[in-house]
């Protein structure tokens, strides 16, 4: 049996006394995928913001410096200033008009889940629930009829229920289509750039951490793309279900088990 390139080299710097073909290889084998399967479930979770992040690391020089307490700023609710960043944005040349418009949506989602949140209650676990909420939030539900009355917290109740009903067959209601990853990721960019100005400007202190960075997950490229199906190469096929990944090889979502041939 040919194992896969990525699971080969792995198992060569791990055990390189143990041969792929027999029990113990297999084993070591199903090991590598599982760990593989694991961390795109992970990856997944913090994409939809189910925990937040650990902050960019700071590396410090290693220099002792007197530490002075900086002036506390005064508070404010957080999207306070946007229009003013906005304009800023458009001045400097990297907003045009209609982006400006597409990023006050963000200000407006914002707004209408955590109201008059202030700066200083603007924790990580902030973003991480917006984050959450966006992901179960109909991509049309400032435009289609049915969600009309209700505030954004109910539509994401609503909205599993629906579309389950609309996929059971029932012609009187449509699926829902919900926010793509690409969409929040723009509105998590529009709000990191947002913070970042506020620093720049000093609303805010400027060594306080972004609390918006690090949920937007660098998407592979090239070969890296396709470690996965590089490792499905030459496997056996002995069926393991993997709960939480809707196929190893393909896009994954949570909650989902499906048949996987590994060794």
């Amino acid at each position: 049996m040919k194992t896969g390139p990525v699971v080969t080299a792995a198992m060569t710097n791990v055990a390189p006394d143990v041969d792929p073909a027999s029990l113990d290889g297999k084993l070591l084998a199903r090991t590598f995928i599982r760990g593989l399967a694991t961390i795109m479930d992970e990856q997944s979770a913090l994409e939809r913001g189910e925990y937040a992040p650990l902050p960019p690391l700071v590396v410090h020089s290693g220099v002792v410096q007197e530490v002075r307490a900086a002036p506390k700023l005064p508070d404010f609710p957080l999207v306070a200033h946007w229009n003013a960043f906005e304009e800023f944005e458009i001045t400097e040349g990297k907003w045009k008009r209609d982006t400006a418009s597409n990023g006050r949506s963000t200000r407006n989602l914002f707004v209408a889940l955590f109201g008059d949140l202030s700066s200083g209650q603007t924790t990580r676990a902030v973003p991480a629930e917006f984050r959450g909420v966006l992901f179960g939030l109909p991509s049309r539900c400032d435009k289609e009829k049915r969600w009309r009355g209700m505030t954004l917290r109910d539509v994401v109740a609503r909205a599993p229920e629906i579309n389950q009903k609309a996929r059971g067959g029932d012609k009187g209601v449509s699926p829902v289509t919900f926010m793509k990853l690409a969409t929040v990721d723009k509105h998590f960019n529009n709000l990191v750039e947002y913070w970042k100005w506020l620093a720049q400007t000093g609303k805010v202190d400027q060594g306080a951490p972004n609390p918006f960075t690090s949920f937007i997950q660098p998407k592979l490229q090239g070969k890296r793309a396709q470690g996965p199906q590089r490792m499905a190469a030459g496997y056996g096929r002995h069926p393991v279900h993997l709960t939480g990944l809707d196929g190893l090889f393909q896009s994954w979502s949570p909650g989902k088990t499906r048949q996987a041939n590994l060794p």
